[in-house]
């Protein structure tokens, strides 16, 4: 099986695809293993709680203060450290 999963940042686009390279064969053993596991989610819904969860940082200003905690201008502290 190969799965494939194309996401990118700036677009909201997403391309998912899955391709069987052998016949599929229903396994007892995997549905017993199986059947607690959450039911799929619309693609659209799993997308809307991906990106809820996704950490935005804020870009920090050059007058902003330092993150570094020293009271001072990131301008005048950590921005030519990088």
């Amino acid at each position: 099986m190969v799965w494939s999963l194309h996401m990118i940042s700036t677009e909201p686009d997403v391309r998912f695809g899955v391709s069987l390279v052998f016949p599929w064969i229903q396994d007892e053993k995997m549905d017993e293993k199986t059947k607690d596991m959450q039911k799929p989610v619309p693609i659209d819904q799993a997308l809307q709680a991906l990106m809820r969860g996704r950490n935005r940082a804020k870009k920090i200003g050059r007058n902003d203060p330092c993150p570094c905690g020293n009271g001072r201008k990131y301008k005048k502290c950590c921005l030519n450290l990088k």
